[in-house]
C-alpha cells in the first residue's frame, strides 16, 4: 500500500496545487493558456470532421438508389412488371430503378446452346 502512495504522490504531489498557485500569475497563466489552446483546437477539430462526415454520409445516400419488396417477373422471358402494368426487360428494370449497368456477354452454357441449334 505504502508503495501505491508513493507512486502516486511522485505523479501527483499532495501540494502541486500549492505550489501552482505559489508561482504566480507570470508561470500559470501561459500554462492555463496553453491548456485551453490545445482544447480549443481539439474542439474545433471534433467539430469540422464532424461536419464533414455528416456531408460525406448525405452524399453518399443521396448515390444510394435501392430496389425493395417483391418484383413480379415473367417465369419464362424474365421480364419484369412495373407499376404502370408494363412489362420491361430485366436490363431495362434495373437500369431504371438503379445505378446498374449492364455488359451482354454469353454464358459457356448458352455459347453451347447456340452451337447446338445452329
Amino acid at each position: 500500500m505504502n508503495v501505491a502512495r508513493g507512486g502516486a504522490a511522485g505523479l501527483f504531489p499532495a501540494d502541486a496545487d500549492a505550489e501552482l498557485l505559489q508561482r504566480g500569475m507570470g508561470e500559470t497563466l501561459p500554462l492555463v493558456a496553453g491548456i485551453a489552446l490545445v482544447v480549443c483546437f481539439a474542439g474545433t477539430f471534433l467539430v469540422i470532421n464532424g461536419k464533414r462526415l455528416r456531408l460525406d454520409l448525405e452524399a453518399a445516400h443521396a448515390q444510394v438508389r435501392q430496389l425493395e419488396g417483391i418484383l413480379p417477373i415473367c417465369m419464362y422471358c424474365k421480364k419484369i412488371r412495373d407499376d404502370q402494368n408494363s412489362w420491361l426487360k430485366l436490363e431495362r428494370y434495373l437500369t431504371d430503378h438503379s445505378n446498374a449497368q449492364f455488359s451482354h456477354g454469353i454464358c459457356p452454357e448458352c455459347a453451347q446452346q447456340a452451337e447446338l441449334d445452329a
